[in-house]
């Protein structure tokens, strides 16, 4: 494996580094980094079967009125954990609200580490990373939750508020579309609040049909994956 430890903390290059190293040794660095402080214990290790997807990973270069932008996006690792909070320290109120239906004010490392450490299948996330910062700052986040029963699942996605309106959740919503499709997954399914005119008229011309839900006052969005069987109800928040 590779992993890329320019301009990382001592943490996330620990967790990288045990993340791409052999099955056989991740407990043994595990249990040396966290008793040296270097990783959280609370840090799940990743299993053979949660395998890091590198194959996914890749660039995109943005055109438009605003110029040029680069970035890179591929799948959130565990050593991404501290870049989540980062990114979501960074959102204005409102853009929190839509993604949390209620004005979250903190996010604890364990649970950006929990959204974080994902096993590929049923628990998938992309991050975009703005490729001309020195920092690899997120800018973008899209994610999808399975439910068991239905085969269905539940998504997320927020834009940072600099990076909106440059196709940015159409492309990394499509390329989770075409990950959750190879795992078996039928169809996606979101809430979206009234409010959020922009993100409604988003998922429409996507393809996904909205109904108000009359116990919640929020909108459903549901897409039905062609060719996949029958798909179900729902519940992005996408901003």
């Amino acid at each position: 494996g590779v992993a890329y430890l320019h301009g990382k903390t001592v943490r996330e290059r620990a967790m990288a580094l045990i993340e791409i190293a052999h099955p056989d040794f991740r407990s043994e660095l595990r249990s040396a980094a966290v008793g040296r402080k270097l990783v959280p214990v609370s840090w799940e290790l990743p299993t053979e079967a949660t395998r890091y997807p590198s194959e996914l990973e890749d660039g995109l270069e943005m055109v438009g009125a605003w110029g040029k932008s680069q970035y890179r996006i591929r799948p959130l690792r565990s050593s991404d954990a501290d870049r989540l909070m980062e990114f979501f320290y960074s959102h204005e109120p409102d853009t929190v609200f839509d993604r949390y239906r209620y004005f979250k004010r903190q996010l604890h490392r364990d649970e950006a580490l929990r959204l974080c450490t994902l096993d590929y299948n049923r628990r998938f996330a992309f991050g975009v990373f703005d490729a001309s910062s020195r920092g690899d700052h997120l800018v973008a986040v899209a994610r999808y939750r399975t439910d068991d029963r239905t085969k269905e699942a539940e998504i997320a996605v927020v834009v940072h508020e600099q990076h909106r309106r440059r196709g940015l959740a159409t492309n990394v919503l499509r390329r989770l579309e075409r990950q959750a499709r190879r795992v078996g997954i039928v169809g996606f399914y979101g809430e979206v609040d009234p409010a959020n005119v922009e993100a409604m008229a988003f998922l429409q011309d996507l393809g996904y049909e909205l109904a108000l839900d009359g116990v919640t006052q929020f909108y459903r969005a549901v897409h039905r994956f062609v060719g996949n069987g029958t798909s179900g109800r729902g519940n992005p928040a996408v901003s």
